[in-house]
């Protein structure tokens, strides 16, 4: 976290850094680009080296986020840097290895703040979008609540969905650390080994069950509501229990059928019981 922003509020005006004097949209919008850099620079990086640093850079706009919210709280800037605060620390958790664990994280006291001061808010379905990516216990309790108690149906809607996709998610990375002891002490520095083991002991069937009644919920209830880049609710819910009903590992394959490159007709099904490989290409 950059120093200056532990100044005194008491300071005038005219003796703080200039990142200080601007003003809290000023600020934002510089975070923003600052975040969106270093984020493009984890992606593009070179070198171990280069991913760190831009890594390290994401953490601080990170922290310097929530600062400017909890420093201006009534600022119609504070609900986007909350929203951005999240966003920012739920991209570190999902894709590097930085150590964002443990209490009063950015992430935590964002999301008590959205609770606090932002249930009324009618744009709050942009901040679900956004938790609808995390894992820990806290972003699963926002969307809970939010999915009950906002007044807003879109908002709720996008609640009912972003939970579900957020259950169905955390129940296929449970089965992937259960298979790496890498990631399962990462999660464990993450979100807590108590709460990993309560999560690891709950049968996978009743996790299942809950995620399928929420989609079901969604596309029953909010079906026509629109998700950016998802369509509506009814149509991302019947995408993904297709796949989870159909196309999950374990569950037998759909039937394909088509020519080999012989030209002779094939079925997936005439090779039941055997090894398979599929291949698919092709050409222009």
């Amino acid at each position: 976290m950059s120093l200056l922003l532990l100044l005194p509020v008491s300071v005038g005006a005219q003796e703080l850094p200039q990142t200080l004097a601007d003003s809290p949209a000023k600020r934002f919008d510089d975070l923003n680009k600052r975040f969106n850099k270093a984020a493009n620079g984890i992606w593009n990086a070179k070198t171990i080296e280069d991913r760190k640093q831009r890594t390290t850079e994401v953490a601080v706009v990170t922290h310097e986020l929530i600062a400017l919210a909890e420093q201006n709280p009534s600022d119609p800037t504070a609900f986007s840097a909350l929203v951005a605060t999240c966003n920012a620390a739920i991209s570190l958790e999902n894709n590097t290895a930085y150590a964002v664990g443990g209490k009063n994280t950015p992430e935590q006291r964002a999301i008590a703040q959205l609770l606090r001061n932002h249930l009324q808010n009618e744009q709050l379905d942009t901040a679900c979008i956004r938790i609808g990516g995390g894992f820990s216990r806290e972003c699963e309790q926002f969307l809970r609540r939010v999915s009950r108690e906002s007044p807003h149906r879109n908002v709720r809607g996008t609640a009912c969905l972003k939970l579900a996709q957020l259950l169905y998610a955390r129940a296929q990375r449970l089965a992937l650390i259960a298979t790496r002891p890498d990631r399962a002490k990462r999660y464990e520095s993450l979100f807590g080994k108590a709460f990993l083991d309560s999560l690891r002991r709950r049968e996978p069937a009743d996790a299942a069950g809950e995620y399928v009644a929420l989609y079901e919920q969604a596309a029953r209830e909010y079906g026509d509501i629109a998700i950016p880049y998802q369509g509506t609710v009814a149509e991302q819910v019947a995408l993904e229990l297709n796949e989870i009903r159909r196309l999950a590992v374990g569950k037998p394959a759909p039937e394909i059928k088509g020519e080999d490159q012989q030209g002779t007709p094939f079925k997936l099904s005439d090779y039941r019981g055997k090894v398979v490989l599929l291949y698919f290409w092709q050409h222009g």
